[in-house]
């Protein structure tokens, strides 16, 4: 299951393969590894992680660390929502600046139906996130699953953003253990 995810998320890190699959990067020999120190939280500079980062093709190793973040925010997104590692079920669309209407990833239901997911560490201010509620409501999207890594983030959208319909606020503190 955790080479599905990879396959499907183009990332996972050590962190991710011990809370969700109980393995170690030793125990999928032939991954691509790259480590570096992440900042998973916009605003909390004190805040670092030191980690391993398991990469779905060489390419990837030349992504930036704002970009693998992304991505490992998503990953941890798509498990916490319950979504099985399917790529043709849970789409990663490319970001680029110009395409600010395009949600992150885009969850297909078995209907067909699709949601929008969105992964913010805490950059975007009411007026944007709103901005993107509003769009993906109006492109026809179900619902919108988002993905903030802290729960205080997550307290402050519920408040404010609850009304959407359809709107699922979920933490992704991907470097945190969950608790039982």
């Amino acid at each position: 299951m955790a080479r599905q995810a990879l396959r499907c998320d183009g990332v996972i890190t050590d962190h991710q393969l011990a809370h969700h699959y109980g393995l170690q990067v030793g125990d999928l020999p032939h991954a691509l590894i790259t480590s570096t120190l992440l900042r998973p939280q916009a605003k909390a500079d004190a805040l670092e992680v030191a980690t391993d980062i398991l990469i779905a093709n060489p390419r990837m190793a030349r992504l930036g660390d704002a970009r693998l973040l992304h991505l490992i925010n998503l990953a941890e997104l798509r498990h916490h929502a319950g979504i099985a590692p399917d790529p043709t079920k849970w789409i990663v669309t490319p970001r680029s600046r110009l395409r600010y209407e395009e949600p992150d990833a885009i969850y297909v239901e078995e209907s067909g139906t699709e949601i929008a997911a969105e992964s913010d560490i805490g950059h975007y201010s009411p007026k944007q996130i709103s901005d993107k509620l509003s769009t993906f409501r109006d492109r026809g999207f179900n619902g919108v699953i988002y993905g903030a890594p802290s729960g205080l983030r997550c307290k402050n959208l519920r408040q404010r953003f609850g009304q959407y319909r359809g709107l699922q606020v979920i933490e992704t503190a991907w470097w945190i253990p969950p608790t039982l």
